[in-house]
C-alpha cells in the first residue's frame, strides 16, 4: 500500500483546499457520495483518499486539477517498504554472500548472472539434513565500497536490514560454517548438473 504520509498529505491537501473554497465537509461528502465519516477519515489520512474524493474536490474547490495529480503518490509501492532499502543497497555493494534454504536468489534465476562458468560468484550446495547456522532461515551479507557491512534478513511479512558490528558478525560466521559444512564449488555444480539432467 501507499505509505500512510501520502495518505495524510494529500487528505490535508483536500482539507485546504475544501476549506479556502469555503466547501463544507457535507457539501464534499454529497457530491462525491460519501459519508460525512468517510471524507473525515480521507482527510485526516486513516483511509487512502479515492481519485473520486479527488475529482470531485478538485472541481468543487477550484484547484485546477492540483487535487487530481495526487493520485500519482497513492499507487501502490512496486516493492514493500522494508524491501526497499535493501534493494538500494544491493545495487551498489561489492560482495554479496547469501544463504537461501528453499528458493533460488533472484541474481541466480538467469543464465546471464549464473555463476560456476563466471569468476566472480560461487554457488555451493547445502544437503538437506542434520542441524546447522542455517535452520532459522535465509540471509543476505552485503560489503559496500567503503566496507561498512550489512545484512538483510526476511520472513513472510516483514524483513530488518542491520549493520550493528555484533550482530554482522554473528551472521558472517554462521555463513562460514555453512560453506565449511556445504559441497565445494566443484560439486556443487556436478550435483546440480545432475539434478537438471534427472529432470
Amino acid at each position: 500500500m501507499a505509505s500512510p504520509m501520502a495518505w495524510q498529505y494529500c487528505g490535508n491537501q483536500n482539507k485546504l483546499w475544501r476549506t479556502r473554497a469555503g466547501v463544507s465537509r457535507e457539501e464534499l461528502a454529497k457530491e462525491a457520495g460519501y459519508e460525512y465519516e468517510t471524507i473525515k477519515s480521507m482527510e485526516q489520512g486513516r483511509r487512502k483518499p479515492t481519485l473520486r474524493l479527488l475529482q470531485i474536490a478538485d472541481q468543487l474547490c477550484g484547484a485546477g486539477e492540483l487535487l487530481v495529480a495526487a493520485q500519482a503518490y497513492l499507487k501502490p509501492e512496486r516493492f514493500v517498504s522494508y524491501s526497499q532499502d535493501f534493494m538500494l543497497l544491493e545495487a551498489d555493494a561489492i560482495a554479496l554472500s547469501s544463504y537461501e534454504p528453499q528458493l533460488i536468489p533472484g541474481l541466480l534465476q538467469t543464465e546471464e548472472t549464473m555463476p560456476g562458468e563466471r569468476r566472480n560468484g560461487t554457488v555451493q550446495v547445502l544437503r538437506a539434513g542434520g542441524v546447522h547456522p542455517g535452520l532459522d532461515g535465509p540471509f543476505v551479507l552485503l560489503e559496500m565500497p567503503e566496507h561498512e557491512r550489512f545484512v538483510y534478513e526476511e520472513g513472510q511479512q516483514s524483513g530488518v536490514l542491520y549493520s550493528e558490528p555484533e550482530k554482522v558478525a554473528v551472521m558472517s560466521q554462521r555463513h562460514v560454517v555453512i560453506a565449511q559444512r556445504a559441497l565445494s564449488p566443484d560439486e556443487s555444480a556436478c550435483f546440480l548438473r545432475k539434478l537438471v539432467n534427472d529432470l
